[in-house]
């Protein structure tokens, strides 16, 4: 249990590192990382009334699940962050925040339950497997849960009150990912203007590993 635990905590010092060397806005990370103990916190309060433990299994499942509890609040945090620019009172803030957070809240619910469900027929399982695979996937499901109603009512709120609008000029993307959009965006247009031809790729690709 001890070394899960901190398997745990490695994990979401990583995770923290990574937010704050990616977005490059250390308001915006705190906003982000807010979400980790919290997420895990609920999934608990979630997971004690199907009977499910803290054990190797469920700790696991969070480990699994920290780099996953952060997806949510990132793009929530992103999107509030570009629409602030040039908001200048507190309430044009507020407003500017609530409609960047109903612009992604379905995307976001969307890419929560495709990673909820591929966990569910874990509960198929059944014998010494099921009793061992069905809380791990109960702690992950709980936990992105928790951090799906945390991105869509928390993290907009206290991306309203901490984050303030980027300066006229200036860019918004650290020099990491600028470096990544100067590679990826031309071929993003490349495969934009040959759309059949990426589909067989990709086809071509996915076939023989479902085979394998």
């Amino acid at each position: 249990l001890g070394g899960v635990g901190r398997a745990v905590m490695l994990g979401g010092v990583f995770v923290v590192l990574v937010i704050l060397l990616l977005l490059g806005n250390v308001r915006a990370a705190m906003v982000v990382t807010l979400t980790i103990p919290i997420s895990i916190a609920l999934a608990g309060l979630l997971l004690r009334p199907l009977a499910v433990g803290l054990n190797t299994m469920t700790l696991g499942g969070l480990a699994i699940a920290v780099g996953l509890l952060v997806d949510a609040a990132i793009i929530m945090v992103e999107n509030i962050l570009h629409r602030l620019s040039g908001a200048t009172t507190r309430r044009e803030r507020r407003e500017r925040a609530v409609s960047a957070a109903v612009e992604v809240a379905r995307p976001i619910a969307f890419a929560t339950f495709i990673v909820i469900v591929v966990f569910l027929p874990l509960f198929g399982m059944t014998g010494i497997e099921g009793r061992m695979y069905q809380p791990l996937a109960a702690a992950v499901i709980a936990a992105m849960i928790a951090a799906l109603v945390l991105a869509l009512t928390l993290v907009p709120i206290a991306a309203a009150i901490l984050l303030r609008p980027s300066r006229p000029g200036t860019d918004e993307d650290v020099l990491l990912l600028r470096k990544v959009k100067q590679w990826y965006g031309p071929l993003l247009d490349r495969c934009l203007r040959h759309p059949r031809l990426v589909a067989l790729v990709t086809l071509l690709i996915a076939v023989p590993a479902i085979a394998l």
